[in-house]
């Protein structure tokens, strides 16, 4: 079996820039382009930081197509994950820049353009908000069904968000939080906001930073894979793990450096010794899907009210008796559970090499 072409929809980002080196490091893959989206810095922040991962890796004649810089419906991402990863997406290392230019067509087009080229040889990994597939589908509703494959990180199904979090809803409460939606909202988000109410809200920041795109995305046909927080919460760096990474290989030292800042941010705000890598984890998924456990069926993303941006998977435990918002919708295989011990060495690996 050849090489997978990929495509990379990206916001750099210290995860992101583990996962897109670990996949030039990987003989499984061929980056054949990289397209930019807000998400973890601003869009010609992440443009910016994809020449210097593209550099770094020796592919300067790699691709870069700059997206989007707002949501589907306009809006600009109101919080810019400083915090996480730095103001300049690399945990304030300030990465020497690089000169490079970008097709001469918006990500979008360009997906449309070099996908529908290739039908079904092209695998994309989505590894910000969904805006780009979104504006594509837009173009040419074919485009996803002609991708090989579309991996995205995003969701949090059963399992704390990290945007806000999960809670249990006392039963004593159900019926007032039915009643409250029922006068503010429609019925799909009386629906969804009872089939969550049994274990709280959990929303996850690339799904909330455009959840129209995202339900736009899912709802239509193609092979979609998810992999959430619920996987890649199973997948950790250590410290130790992070600080063995100077001097290795070609990206080592590059990759210890930018994560000294995020090793910082998972200490402050989970009071842990490592870092969860959730971009990596998704990148295998697509090298190596086999070690996930994947459930299948129709999903939906709530677009307006207090849990605007969550994943409501009907996995398809129950039959429905009549029509819902999710009847009619394509099966999205969404993953579920991960063989974490060997993903991690697998990834370091990668990231050594």
């Amino acid at each position: 079996m050849g090489k997978k072409k990929l495509i990379i929809d990206t916001d750099p980002g210290i995860d992101d820039a583990m996962a897109i080196l670990a996949a030039f490091n990987s003989e499984e893959v061929e980056v054949i382009g990289i397209c930019t989206i807000f998400g973890n810095v601003k869009t010609s922040t992440a443009t910016d930081n994809a020449f210097i991962l593209l550099n770094l890796a020796g592919q300067p004649e790699v691709p870069v197509a700059e997206g989007a810089s707002t949501s589907l419906k306009g809006l600009t991402k109101e919080h810019i994950a400083d915090f996480v990863h730095g103001t300049d997406g690399f945990g304030n290392t300030s990465q020497a820049a690089v000169d490079g230019r970008t097709v001469g067509k918006h990500a979008a087009e360009w997906l449309v353009d070099t996908v529908n080229t290739h039908p079904g040889d092209i695998s994309v990994l989505a590894l910000g908000p969904l805006t780009n597939i979104a504006l594509a589908l837009q173009l040419d509703e074919r485009v996803t069904r002609n991708m090989a494959e579309l991996v995205v990180l995003g969701g949090a199904f059963f399992v704390n968000g990290n945007v806000n979090p999960a809670g249990v809803c006392p039963p004593a409460r159900m019926l007032d939080a039915a009643l409250l939606a029922l006068h503010e909202t429609d019925k799909l988000t009386l629906m969804l906001l009872l089939t969550r109410l049994c274990f709280g809200w959990a929303v996850e920041a690339n799904i909330f930073s455009d959840p129209e795109a995202a339900d736009l995305v899912f709802g239509h046909e193609a092979n979609i894979r998810v992999v959430g927080l619920d996987v890649t919460h199973s997948c950790q760096f250590t410290a130790e793990d992070l600080q063995g990474l100077a001097g290795q290989g070609r990206f080592g030292t590059f990759l210890q450096q930018i994560t000294r800042f995020y090793l910082q941010y998972h200490r402050d705000a989970y009071n842990m010794e490592a870092v969860y890598v959730h971009d990596p984890t998704a990148f295998a998924a697509v090298i190596q899907p086999e070690r996930f456990t994947w459930k299948a069926g129709p999903l939906r993303v709530l677009t307006e009210g207090i849990a605007r941006g969550m994943t409501v998977l009907d996995a398809g435990s129950k039959k429905w008796n009549s029509p819902n918002g999710w009847t009619g919708r394509p099966k999205v295989q969404v993953a579920v559970a991960v063989q974490g011990e060997p993903v991690v060495a697998s990834l370091l690996q990668r990231m050594r090499a």
